[in-house]
């Protein structure tokens, strides 16, 4: 059953980023797949390659930034475009990774722009993901 954030994201957010499931087990080293959708009606854009995910998880009441789960060799990062209705490659995680060794809540947040110059960046709660849980 879709929850009513769940339902406000798919009208209102033009990234869209989802996890195939909810509950993911650290004991049994499942693989985090995220989907990542651009709904909105214009070309967004982000750098490549470049670390333009980051992980977090919600502690002490507030969302704290964990940083990639991947290493990004040391190359000048090009401009790419992201047109409409395209999906955004990211990366899976495995579910006992160092960063989320600590059952909790976690999410996503991908670096999209508005502009060319990669400058304008989306608002931070349009481009994170749904929020998942990792138990033991």
């Amino acid at each position: 059953m879709k929850n009513e954030t769940d339902i406000k994201d798919r009208i209102a957010k033009p990234v869209q980023i989802k996890t195939e499931k909810q509950v993911y087990h650290n004991s049994a080293q499942e693989t985090i797949r995220f989907t990542a959708l651009n709904a909105s009606q214009q070309t967004l854009f982000y750098l490549s390659p470049a670390v333009n995910v980051t992980l977090q998880r919600f502690e002490d009441g507030e969302w704290k930034d964990l940083g990639p789960w991947y290493a990004v060799i040391a190359v000048v990062p090009e401009k790419t475009a992201l047109p409409p209705g395209a999906e955004f490659p990211v990366i899976p995680l495995i579910s006992n990774h160092e960063l989320v060794k600590t059952p909790g809540k976690y999410r996503i947040c991908l670096n999209m722009f508005t502009d060319h110059e990669v400058q304008n960046s989306l608002q931070l709660e349009n481009r994170v993901s749904n929020t998942f849980e990792i138990i033991h």
